[in-house]
């Protein structure tokens, strides 16, 4: 049975602290290539990632991801993705999601948080969707980022087009 979260934070997300189940759980992404003629798509096969909600009805997530776990199905692609075109693994393994601001009401968690990849930052605002199960929570979001403002600019003869759109579906167990 299916429930929606409740707006109130005290019945909803503060009574406990949540933690992300990586195995139930999945980032994915897709960018436009070739000039928008095709897409690239691809996920993150390692993260975690904690939430927790004051008495205030903020909501606080950080979510965090190990950048060399990024596939595509190309072999020769994830290597150039994980060189310092792109994530620069070398330097920075991990790519971070911290919420700034975040609030739930009626099913959906609301608001802006920084991604930090490559050594760069940039402002995300999302809107996700929010859902009780049982003992756990659904967390579904899509968000845009431009991956020229982390740094990522690599793209021969203007290829590989922005944004990257990032699916996020996060399944969340009490702590």
């Amino acid at each position: 049975m299916q429930t929606m979260i409740d707006s109130r934070p005290a019945n909803a997300l503060a009574a406990t602290p949540w933690r992300v189940d990586s195995a139930r759980s999945s980032i994915r992404f897709r960018v436009p290539h070739l000039w928008g003629l095709t897409t690239v798509t691809g996920h993150f096969e390692r993260f975690e990632g904690t939430l927790r909600a004051d008495e205030s009805g903020d909501v606080h997530f950080l979510l965090a991801v190990d950048a060399a776990s990024i596939a595509t199905g190309n072999r020769r692609r994830d290597g150039h993705l994980r060189s310092a075109d792109f994530f620069n693994l070398r330097e920075y393994p991990l790519v971070r999601f911290t919420s700034v601001r975040a609030v739930v009401a009626d099913g959906r968690l609301a608001g802006t948080g920084w991604l930090e990849a490559a050594g760069r930052y940039v402002a995300v605002p999302f809107d996700a969707s929010v859902r009780r199960r049982e003992e756990d929570v659904e967390i579904d979001v899509v968000a845009l980022v431009d991956q020229r403002q982390l740094g990522m600019t690599w793209s021969p003869l203007g290829a590989v087009k922005a944004p990257v759109t990032i699916d996020v579906e996060l399944v969340l167990r009490p702590l």
